[in-house]
């Protein structure tokens, strides 16, 4: 994998003004902005906190698909729209827009991602003689990594294949600025599923946990079995009879959160979700329970008496290694 091309453009709250690069980056004596580029490209294929796209037929980004077009002009343009959303409400902080043009093996991947200031890579100059107003690279403030991106997408432009990632205040306005429907990634179909757990156990009048430690238990015993899992799977799994007002809820639940991928268990696995499951109770007392290490099930017993109090016993855990 290798940048072909990137620019960066800003918006900067000290004068108030959006101010569009002239050319793009000079990569050949800037490896280490190469290598940090890259690793945004890598975070937003990758990443859990991405999440698939559908672009849509009318969207601007669709006449790029396919086509060669002019990185600079189109990247101002792109640059120029975002910016204008915040200019607009007259609440923001400076932040960069990052686009790249990436070699990706068989295709090209076009690329934004959206830093703030503070841990962007650039600055802007004031009353220096020759670069008052200009864009100066400052190596030194690069962000960490993938987290610091706010918003950003990567479009393939041979499939249309569109990852996006959005904080949750920039959700709309990446849905809007692309034209498209984000599609729930693997952790957010998962918390659906936990969503829907909790719901039916409580018209079941069940208890919730054993439910939703055992749907994660699913992910962890089929990792190694298999790839991905549909989510009403492990619904299926939990819940045997799924009667026909909880299929309605499923279905909604499913429709009403873009819900239609299938969840991808070897992700999943890396994430906390799925390794520990915290208990809080009302008395402050707090307990982890290590799903990836033990089988809860066999540890831990809890009841709840006629008046809705909760005891909980802790059984074959081992010495204590630390009061």
């Amino acid at each position: 994998m290798d940048i072909n091309k990137a620019i960066i453009h800003t918006l900067d709250d000290d004068l108030k003004s959006i101010i569009l690069s002239q050319q793009p980056l000079n990569l050949n004596n800037q490896h280490a902005i190469e290598n940090y580029l890259l690793k945004l490209v890598k975070g937003m294929q990758n990443s859990t906190s991405t999440t698939r796209a559908t672009i849509g037929e009318r969207s601007p980004f669709k006449a790029l698909i396919g086509t060669q077009f002019p990185f600079l002009e189109t990247t101002q343009d792109l640059a120029r729209q975002w910016f204008e959303q915040y200019i607009q409400n007259m609440d923001y902080t400076s932040n960069n827009l990052v686009f790249v043009l990436a070699d990706l093996g068989e295709s090209v991947g076009f690329g934004m991602f959206e830093l703030l200031s503070k841990d962007g890579v650039i600055k802007i100059t004031q009353n220096v003689q020759g670069v008052e107003n200009a864009l100066v690279y400052n190596h030194a403030i690069m962000p960490s990594g993938f987290a610091s991106v706010q918003a950003g997408f990567l479009i393939d432009l041979t499939t249309g294949d569109t990852r996006v990632k959005a904080v949750p205040a920039n959700r709309d306005a990446i849905e809007t600025f692309l034209d498209t429907t984000l599609i729930a990634n693997s952790k957010q179909s998962f918390q659906v599923v936990d969503t829907l757990i909790q719901s039916i156990s409580d018209q079941r009048d069940v208890d919730r946990l054993p439910n939703t430690i055992k749907a994660r238990q699913i992910i962890t015993d089929n990792v190694e079995l298999y790839d991905e899992i549909e989510p009403e799977q492990i619904l299926k799994e939990i819940f045997e009879d799924i009667d026909e007002h909880e299929a309605s809820l499923i279905h909604n639940a499913f429709e009403a959160n873009n819900v239609t991928d299938l969840i991808n268990l070897k992700l999943m696995n890396k994430t906390a979700t799925i390794k520990k499951h915290r208990i809080r109770t009302e008395s402050g007392i707090e307990i982890i329970l290590p799903l990836d290490i033990l089988d809860v099930q066999n540890i831990i017993d809890i009841k709840t008496d006629i008046n809705g109090r909760v005891s909980i016993e802790l059984k074959d855990i081992g010495k204590i290694v630390e009061e």
